[in-house]
């Protein structure tokens, strides 16, 4: 549920803290004191598009933070879990605004994208207008498997689907290539043997230029190597006139000065200078067996990147691609049994499929009779009890088979006796389907994933007995799923066990918007100026009264 909404320097809002509880919760006030700031608000929440329109004048940034709370078993946890971010019940977002209109989002305190939160949406906050999209045919077969709940075989036939799709597109990419399958052979082969001839190795490109930069560096690094045996070699090297110095020392006569440990030393650096010079000489050879030429280098360098191009590829994924087409070729050349064993998988992925959605299609004619009957059942206190619906649900060819299975599903409406049944969308009215609207979440109330909803003016254009029943349908909402409605009608309000009203004000020369929770003395007062207007009378209260008790 939604515990809190803090919102600062949003449009006409400087600084708003609103707490909530479980049950209905009206906003009420006059038109343009800001309630649609509210919602615009908890759009913002569930991945709404940023405007700069909504930062507050004289202010640089708008902040929004709604804190929820869920048990650990919700699926907001699982989706949450599935992305990294982790908490025990509490769930914070929050949305940055600034001035260029962009904006930044968090959960918890982690960056998240806007993707992600309109992904959360649906097991957030589910906002409802007058023309909500839940009359929309493209979302009557969801509703209708929302009611049906088959959670599991629905997945079934989404994975039996997905089987049978993969086989479809991998036959349907196969015969293409058997229509021109000797030409493909043919290139596949040229592909090939250019391939083999080039001999690739691994991470050839990185050793090529590795020796590249070897052999553009050897002649400096021969004519230090020569430098240096020759200063050691040479006549009058470095050898030689160590030697000679070894030769003096062991000369000397013996005297008390005793030069036995000099000599020793000179013998050990003549010994050590001996084995520089062979590993000089060793270095020098080594050099001249690996002569590196820079052209041979670039020519392969050259070819290996224009392999790589042709094949769209790097060049360390072209053996990569080397084994993928030796595949393909052998594949190619036992395409025709291939297909055989593919059409044969194809034949029972479908099968399977088939079943299963038919299955599922079965349990949908059957929870369409109750649907409909349900719903029907709760538009006569609606005041319209003429109203018939019907739930057409019409096979598909097999071209337009879906993940969903083989329906199509689509809300019908007959609005008068013997009128033919027909769309929802062009036939009801705009109160018509507000409460139509209004009839289906009562029904779905128990298969919706949404812990609160949110009605922006479902009564409105009704009165009276209407709006009476809306507000007890709301109410009988509230005691399954946190309720938030915005009215206008003192009827819906009386249901409510906890009312804020929203009143504008001017402070400082700049117009701010007031929201004040309601105690039920003060709530009385409101509801009797919706009854009778700016000047209360004593029979509005008296009005409203008699609301509050009968809605008690």
């Amino acid at each position: 549920m939604l515990d809190q909404l803090h919102i600062q320097n949003f449009v006409l809002i400087d600084q708003l803290t609103l707490n909530f509880s479980q049950g209905l919760t009206v906003l009420t006030g006059e038109t343009g004191a800001g309630k649609s700031i509210l919602l615009d608000a908890f759009g913002l929440i569930l991945g709404d598009k940023s405007q700069a329109r909504f930062i507050r004048p004289s202010t640089t940034q708008a902040t929004i933070t709604a804190t929820f709370n869920f048990p650990k078993s919700s699926l907001i946890h699982q989706q949450l879990d599935n992305f990294a971010i982790h908490f025990d019940e509490t769930i914070i977002i929050r949305r940055q605004i600034s001035l260029d209109g962009k904006s930044k989002s968090f959960i918890n305190d982690q960056p998240v994208s806007l993707n992600l939160l309109k992904e959360l949406a649906g097991n957030l906050v589910d906002i409802h207008g007058q023309f909500d999209q839940i009359l929309s045919p493209t979302t009557h077969l969801t509703i209708l498997d929302q009611f049906c709940a088959k959670p599991d075989l629905k997945y079934e036939v989404t994975t039996a689907y997905k089987t049978y799709h993969d086989y479809l597109q991998q036959l349907i990419s196969l015969n293409a290539k058997l229509d021109h399958k000797d030409s493909h052979l043919d290139y596949l082969k040229n592909v090939l043997d250019e391939l083999d001839h080039f001999d690739l190795k691994d991470n050839e490109e990185e050793h090529l230029i590795a020796q590249r930069t070897i052999a553009l560096n050897n002649d400096k690094i021969v004519k230090a190597v020569q430098s240096m045996h020759h200063h050691l070699i040479a006549e009058d090297g470095i050898q030689n006139q160590v030697y000679e110095i070894v030769q003096t020392a062991q000369r000397l006569p013996s005297n008390n000065l005793d030069f036995d440990p000099v000599t020793e030393r000179l013998v050990a650096l003549e010994q050590i200078i001996q084995d520089i010079v062979s590993e000089i000489e060793d270095r020098k050879y080594r050099l001249k067996s690996e002569v590196l030429n820079v052209e041979q280098i670039d020519d392969r360098l050259h070819q290996l990147r224009f392999l790589a191009r042709k094949h769209h590829c790097l060049t360390g994924q072209l053996m990569e691609k080397w084994q993928l087409l030796k595949v393909e070729y052998q594949d190619l050349l036992k395409a025709e049994e291939n297909k055989a064993k593919l059409e044969q998988s194809l034949q029972a992925a479908r099968q399977q499929f088939i079943s299963i959605a038919t299955t599922l299609s079965t349990l949908r004619q059957q929870a369409a009779l109750e649907f409909a009957t349900q719903v029907e059942c709760e538009l006569s206190p609606l005041k319209l009890d003429k109203v018939k619906i019907k739930v057409q649900i019409t096979k598909l060819n097999e071209e337009k088979w879906h993940q969903d299975g083989i329906d199509h599903v689509e809300f019908m409406i007959q609005t008068n006796p013997g009128h033919p049944f027909n769309s929802i969308a062009k036939v009801a009215s705009g109160g018509e389907r507000s409460r139509l609207m209004l009839a289906f979440k009562v029904v779905l109330a128990a298969y919706q994933h949404a812990c609160l909803l949110i009605f922006d003016e479902i009564d409105s254009g009704v009165g009276g007995a209407v709006a009476a029943a809306i507000g007890e349908r709301l109410g009988r909402l509230s005691k399954q799923q946190q309720v938030i409605s915005v009215t206008h009608s003192p009827q819906v309000a009386s249901y409510a066990q906890h009312h804020y009203l929203v009143t504008k004000t001017v402070v400082n020369d700049q117009a701010q918007a007031v929201v004040k929770h309601l105690p039920q003395s003060e709530r009385l007062e409101e509801i009797a100026r919706m009854l009778s207007g700016e000047d209360v009378t004593d029979a509005a209260r008296g009005a409203a009264q008699e609301l509050l008790q009968i809605s008690a």
